[in-house]
Order: C-alpha cells, then sequence, then structure tokens
C-alpha cells in the first residue's frame, strides 16, 4: 500500500509545523507531507522540504489554489490565521473555502483546528462583558467556533480538535513573563483562579497526527485533548538561571476593549 498523502495548512506555523515534523519523523512509510504555505522560499519551508515534505502554494482567499493542494489528498488539516488579519469575517470564510474544497475534492479525512464559540455560554449582549466588532465576545475563538458548521452541515468527514492557550506564548513579548516592582517575574491575567487550558504547539501537532494514524475512529467526533491545568502552575516556572517566577491574580474588571462597548 503506498503512503498516504496529508495535505497540511498553516506547515510553515506553530500547529502545522508541529504536525509535519511529527509525521515526517515518525510515519514516512504510511504518509506523505504536503507542506501548504504562501512563501515557500522561507526557512521553515526550506526546512520542511529538507524533511522530506512536498511544498506547495495556496492562498486561504483564494478557492482555486486551496483545491489545488487538497487534491489527492486522503487527510487535511485545516487551520486559520486570525491575527494575521484580525478580521472574524475573512476567518469564516476562509474556513468556508477550507471546507468547500474539502468537499469538492472528497478529501477521506479533515482535522478542523478550532476553539470554543464562547456565545454558546455567555451571550454576547454585553451585560458581563463588552460586546467586540459587533457581535463578539472573543473573535478570535467565537469566529473558529461559529466556522464548525461549515464542516459538519456539509457532512465531511471532519474532526473537530479544539485547541487552546500556547505555553508558548509566555515566552512571546506582552503575553510572557513580566517584571514586577518588587523584581520578580510574573504572570497576569484576569482569572482568578480559575482553570486554563493549555499546552505545547508542536504537542497540537502531535495529537493531529494521533488522530490522522487512528484511522476512521475519530471521524464525527470533538476532541478536546488539552490538559486543564490551574493557572498557580506558572507559580513552578523557572527561568534558566533558577529564577522563579509567580502568577499574579487579577480580579479587577476590564471595562475598554479597543471595538468594544
Amino acid at each position: 500500500m503506498s503512503a498516504r498523502l496529508i495535505t497540511i495548512f498553516g506547515a510553515t506555523g506553530a500547529q502545522g509545523g508541529g504536525l509535519a515534523r511529527n509525521i515526517l519523523a515518525r510515519n514516512k512509510a504510511d504518509y506523505r507531507v504536503r507542506a501548504v504555505t504562501r512563501k515557500p522560499s522561507s526557512d521553515a519551508a526550506r526546512e520542511l522540504a529538507q524533511l522530506g515534505a512536498e511544498v506547495a502554494v495556496a492562498d486561504l482567499d483564494d478557492l482555486p489554489s486551496v483545491q489545488d493542494v487538497m487534491r489527492g489528498a486522503h487527510g487535511v488539516y485545516c487551520v486559520t490565521n486570525f491575527w494575521e488579519h484580525r478580521s472574524p469575517e475573512r476567518e469564516l470564510k476562509q474556513a468556508d473555502t477550507l471546507a468547500d474544497a474539502a468537499s469538492r475534492e472528497k478529501v477521506g479525512h479533515v482535522i478542523w483546528s478550532t476553539l470554543e464559540d464562547t456565545r454558546r455560554f455567555l451571550p454576547a449582549d454585553g451585560e458581563r462583558m463588552p460586546v467586540l466588532m459587533g457581535t463578539y465576545n472573543v473573535p478570535h475563538f467565537d469566529a473558529k467556533g461559529e466556522a464548525n458548521r461549515f464542516f459538519t452541515d456539509r457532512g465531511l468527514p471532519v474532526t473537530l480538535l479544539n485547541t487552546s492557550f500556547y505555553w508558548d506564548n509566555l515566552l512571546h513579548p506582552g503575553m510572557g513573563l513580566q517584571r514586577g516592582t518588587d523584581g520578580k517575574l510574573i504572570f497576569v491575567l484576569p482569572m482568578a483562579d480559575k482553570p486554563l487550558p493549555g499546552i505545547a504547539a508542536a504537542d497540537i501537532g502531535a495529537c493531529a497526527a494521533g488522530i490522522f494514524r487512528s484511522g476512521t475512529r475519530m471521524i464525527g467526533k470533538r476532541i478536546e485533548h488539552l490538559l486543564r491545568e490551574r493557572v498557580e502552575l506558572l507559580r513552578a516556572i523557572e527561568c534558566d538561571d533558577g529564577e522563579r517566577s509567580f502568577y499574579r491574580r487579577r480580579l479587577r474588571k476590564f471595562k475598554k476593549f479597543e471595538g468594544g462597548r
């Protein structure tokens, strides 16, 4: 039996890159990787090519190019990047394009990287939190969750993979550790002692690879693979030099958000 083709969108990013490297390291005999990017000359794309991936070019705003890179694929990993354009409407359109192309190409197994639509639990009425961009509580969550229907309503053989906070964010400016007035490293979120779902970005790729390897057992399922740990675990984080960090609870309400009311 020849190796099955897996088309991976976002292959030069965190999730798709993790999936591509996992398959190339463990399953070359069973799967071939088509790594989709808009920048085939990037360092990340070159690295994947050296590892054995076929690098292909597509634009999520262009249906024909998306359909082309899905052609002949047994499996497709679908992911969109809200932070590239910060437009829920554009993200919805891109997700619809992915689902449309997968349907046209009769893909055998689709994984859609999604998030919870918070409006299922908390109406976007402005009572408990600001309404952003007109109709959203948390735009980058809500749009992905809303987009689930593009895959399920078409009857696609899809697995909905709920992802969440990357622990890798702790390394990025603005979201990572900061030094408080007392000189100690702190991590601040307005969550008090509530659970924070999280995972290393590369592990999302490993989970997706496991879903593809499971065959048809995961089709039609929503997978929530994330460890739900309490934020206090961040107290245990230590820097390379042994310096400890601390989680600071913040209960004050945030009343003003960009685009909110």
